[in-house]
């Protein structure tokens, strides 16, 4: 849950402590190594929502025996307005904990997500600058991929909620209960049972509040050369961590990783300046040159603007030469893991993932009976470093445990409907649409149109999706930076109007 070193000095604030046995068993810890691990005690403050009087003995004597040991306890304090209270008032805490957070009763799943929503947005407010807040729920309930699979509207939702609050999720730990001995947990459905803690889950959360600023308007004109610098922002985002996924594919090759020939500048092709017949191999494999390996980024914002496609504003690709000295591994392993789907001439195959037709690898037979094999990567999202052969798994994305990237950043979508004047061009909404707010567009797609006699007018709606890696971006906040930043830029500047 959190190393015992790391709690040198700090203050830490408890909620919803039902019978107080974990702040006992967390003081006794920290009593028991205070003179090798901490030279400063932690401040601790731990508290319940029930008032005093409404404790059994049983509690009392808990609180009273945590007070003895170091804690300060206070009673009756909602955790959902901590902001709120007289006692934190212009405090500051390092680590704000929530264990097994509810609201009682069964099948409430809507009230407990507001729990959780109101809590982490009234705990932001007393989160030190480096601060983190943890929450620990039973197996099952989160709604994140680390957790038992349960339909998504059957969960908390505990990384969305946490979006409220201004918080990104930064660490998965299991919780478990043998190390906290004296800890007996209770308030299971408002009675004095002990939730299940078998594979419960503390999620670690830290504050990543969203910031995109307001852009000046632009002529149509200037559209036209906005991708590549919207590339190079993507760039920026990724902080050029750009090849660490290369050596993950060293294990499918003869060689050793010391003989790979690696293209360490990055191949970019903006298809948007290109034909729209033309397919991006078209472009990049004729500069792939002598290298063994090579990294391309790929705009696609305006190239791919079809009323069924969705447009990515960047695509990630993995190229690998092969030759007769090189073992195809990889291309069994994609032969087991997807449907292949052949080009007419037979010497393009692509390779999808089965059930969703998701694009994972296009391999190119080429003249001299050497082949091609590129594996398309979700450019928001990187490979983690414990990618390793045969642990594939599509789609390629990864995991992180650095401070500045959420580890599993959650998605929303919201429509925007606007009436289009008659020289609108998709390619010029794309360019808009990025330029105001690509730092959170993860792609759209043209869902509706609708030509309305009596105005003579069309209109056209897109389904934007909207996903950040480094901030916190709420359902809320998406749809706030849509109606006030993106809707009056795309009004000034394509003179469109949103309906």
């Amino acid at each position: 849950m959190f190393l015992l070193h790391q709690l040198n000095g700090k203050r830490l604030l408890l909620v919803g402590e039902g019978n107080f046995s974990f702040t006992i068993s967390l003081l006794l810890k920290i009593s028991g190594k205070k003179s090798t691990r901490l030279s400063t005690s932690p401040s601790i403050i731990s508290s319940c929502f029930q008032k005093y009087r409404d404790l059994s003995c049983s509690i009392k004597e808990n609180a009273r025996f945590a007070c003895n040991l170091g804690a300060e306890i206070w009673f009756g304090v909602d955790a959902t307005i901590l902001h709120q209270h007289e006692k934190f008032k212009n405090e500051l805490f390092d680590y704000i904990v929530f264990n097994f957070p509810h609201v009682g009763g069964k099948m409430k799943l809507h009230l407990n997500r507001l729990l959780l929503k109101n809590f982490f947005t009234s705990a932001n407010l007393l989160l030190s600058e480096e601060g983190k807040i943890l929450v620990t729920l039973c197996k099952g309930q989160s709604g994140t991929p680390y957790d038992t699979e349960r339909k998504y509207g059957d969960t908390w939702q505990i990384i969305e909620m946490a979006t409220y609050g201004e918080l990104i999720l930064n660490e998965v730990h299991p919780f478990r209960s043998s190390d906290w001995p004296v800890y007996n947990s209770n308030g299971y459905r408002s009675l004095e049972k002990g939730f299940q803690l078998d594979e419960a889950l503390t999620f670690i959360f830290v504050r990543r509040p969203l910031s995109i600023q307001c852009q000046a308007t632009i002529n149509k004109e200037e559209f036209d050369h906005l991708h590549c610098p919207y590339v190079q922002n993507h760039l920026d985002q990724l902080e050029n961590n750009i090849f660490e996924e290369i050596p993950l594919f060293y294990p499918f090759f003869r060689r050793k990783k010391d003989a790979f020939n690696v293209c360490r500048t990055l191949k970019t092709a903006c298809l948007c300046q290109h034909n729209a017949t033309i397919d991006w191999w078209e472009i990049v494999l004729s500069e792939k040159k002598d290298y063994d390996i090579m990294c391309c980024l790929l705009c696609y914002s305006c190239w791919q603007m079809h009323s069924n496609a969705s447009a990515n504003p960047v695509q990630k690709v993995i190229v690998m030469n092969c030759t007769t000295e090189v073992d195809d591994s990889l291309l069994s392993f994609l032969r087991r893991r997807c449907a292949q789907q052949v080009e007419e001439d037979s010497s393009i195959i692509h390779f999808v993932e089965t059930g969703n037709s998701l694009k994972i690898a296009t391999v190119f037979a080429n003249e001299d009976k050497t082949f091609t094999v590129a594996i398309y990567v979700d450019a928001f999202l990187q490979l983690g470093a414990n990618f390793v052969d045969p642990g594939l798994s599509f789609p390629l994305k990864s995991d992180w445990l650095t401070s500045n990237k959420s580890l599993y950043p959650p998605v929303c979508f919201h429509d925007l409907c606007f009436w289009i004047s008659d020289d609108f061009s998709p390619k010029h909404f794309a360019c808009a649409l990025f330029y105001v707010a690509g730092k959170i567009v993860k792609s759209f797609k043209l869902i509706d149109e609708y030509f309305c006699s009596i105005k003579n007018k069309k209109s056209l709606c897109y389904r934007i999706e909207y996903q950040s890696l480094f901030q916190a971006l709420s359902p809320q906040k998406a749809f706030h930076v849509q109606t006030n930043l993106i809707k009056p830029f795309l009004e000034a500047c394509l003179g469109v109007t949103v309906r």
